[in-house]
């Protein structure tokens, strides 16, 4: 006779219970067998992985991989201790990407003590509850990118010592809590890219004493990356596709280590070359594309950054300054988009007052300083001519005067009598 389904569920239970209280006990003297080259293990459903009796660890006899995958497609919701099953604690990489999840319990992922990698990118989590990694204090990559979450509370990740992998790029992210990556000393790569996120407080990165590689792209920022706190070991920071209408480095930047800076596609004008090199004593590469450059400005500044050995990186446009658009007339820069000043009717145009009052100033002061230049050497050579005209008359007159018969004589041959026809006395001597 079978025993009546409540029975089963209440055994499976008591058993998941026994297990989580076991390894709860043996966590913390449990090494975890890494496998020399990755095999996954599939199941079609939780049922068929909770009824797994196949060893995950890499050690024991009948092993057949340590990663998990469910070709399934559908799981709106994560229960507590939903991944307990045999031998899961040895579980290296869980791979839940696209299967419509909507929430994750706290205890969720309970006993996968041994757990490096979990992707749960194209989802539709909203939010992360406080305890939901608890147990995974070896995961080393964790994708939470393309879900719907708008706010990363405090300490969520806190439990994730060992995390050094940690993507929530294209996202609803509005705010980040201070303490959102308290714990995450061994942090390397952060991915916020594609949010929403409009302000982060200054000590935010703080606990990110290992970060190397930061990515802000294409989110809402217009404060100013010089007041963060932190990033010491930070060696590229990516801000594109941002509301930066400057970059001010008269601060001692924290980030004194980086390497690689992309400001493309904001709204830059201007940029200190020098003094971000003063601050930025080991910056290699920065990215200008996509600004409301002007040409003239942005000459100066790429000549000032190869002066300063630090490459712009080159653009598409051909033309411009070594392939970085830019223009005459100052232009706005919008996400993807430069919007340039022209006269056509069907096109619109956007243009900054202020900046479009610089411009007008800068023509009409360029304009004056030729005008000047061109006025000083007119009044040159009128100068000249004057006094050359000046020295002819006096010539005339001394000739005329007679004060100068004697050195013409002398020049014509000595003692020689100098006949002038014009002079009345020479011609009566002569008739004489």
């Amino acid at each position: 006779v079978s025993k009546p389904p409540t029975l089963k569920l209440k055994m499976r239970c008591l058993f998941s219970i026994i297990l989580v209280l076991l390894l709860s006990h043996e966590g913390t003297t449990l090494e975890c067998a890494i496998p020399p080259e990755p095999r996954v293990r599939f199941f079609d459903s939780i049922i068929h992985y909770e009824g797994n009796r196949i060893p995950f660890s890499v050690l024991r006899a009948g092993w057949q991989g340590s990663d998990v995958q469910f070709t399934f497609t559908t799981i709106n919701k994560l229960t507590k201790n939903i991944f307990v099953t045999y031998d899961s604690q040895a579980i290296i990489s869980l791979k839940l990407s696209g299967k419509q999840i909507k929430e994750v319990e706290d205890g969720a992922f309970v006993t996968l003590v041994c757990l490096q990698e979990l992707l749960l990118d194209r989802n539709n989590i909203t939010k992360l509850a406080k305890n939901i990694f608890t147990d995974l204090e070896r995961l080393e990559k964790l994708d939470l990118s393309n879900n719907r979450i708008e706010v990363i509370d405090d300490f969520v990740f806190s439990q994730l010592a060992s995390l050094k992998i940690l993507n929530l790029g294209n996202n609803r992210i509005e705010k980040l809590q201070n303490l959102a990556f308290a714990n995450l000393t061994k942090l390397e790569y952060l991915n916020l890219e594609r949010n929403e996120i409009g302000k982060i407080a200054p000590d935010l990165f703080l606990p990110l004493t290992s970060l190397s590689n930061l990515t802000l792209a294409w989110n809402m920022l217009n404060v100013e990356p010089e007041k963060w706190h932190g990033l010491a070991h930070l060696h590229f920071l990516d801000l594109a596709a941002n509301n930066l209408d400057h970059f001010d480095p008269s601060y001692n930047f924290t980030f004194r280590n980086l390497r690689g800076l992309n400001l493309s596609l904001n709204s830059l004008s201007q940029l200190n070359v020098f003094e971000i090199k003063r601050h930025l004593p080991r910056l290699e590469l920065i990215d200008l594309n996509g600004n409301a450059w002007f040409c003239d400005d942005l000459e100066r500044i790429v000549r000032e950054l190869n002066d300063s050995r630090i490459k712009a990186a080159p653009g598409n446009h051909t033309r411009g300054v070594r392939g970085i658009a830019c223009s005459e007339v100052p232009g706005y820069s919008t996400r993807g988009t430069t919007l340039i000043v022209t006269t056509s009717v069907k096109t619109p145009t956007w243009v900054k007052k202020d900046e479009l009052e610089r411009y007008v100033e800068r023509k009409i002061a360029n304009n004056s300083e030729k005008i000047e230049s061109s006025i000083a050497t007119l009044r040159s050579f009128v100068v000249f001519v004057f006094a050359l005209v000046c020295l002819f008359i006096l010539f005339e007159i001394l000739v005329r005067l007679d004060c100068c018969r004697s050195v013409i004589g002398r020049l014509r041959g000595g003692n020689e009598l100098y006949v002038d026809n014009n002079d009345v006395e020479n011609f009566r001597l002569l008739g004489r």
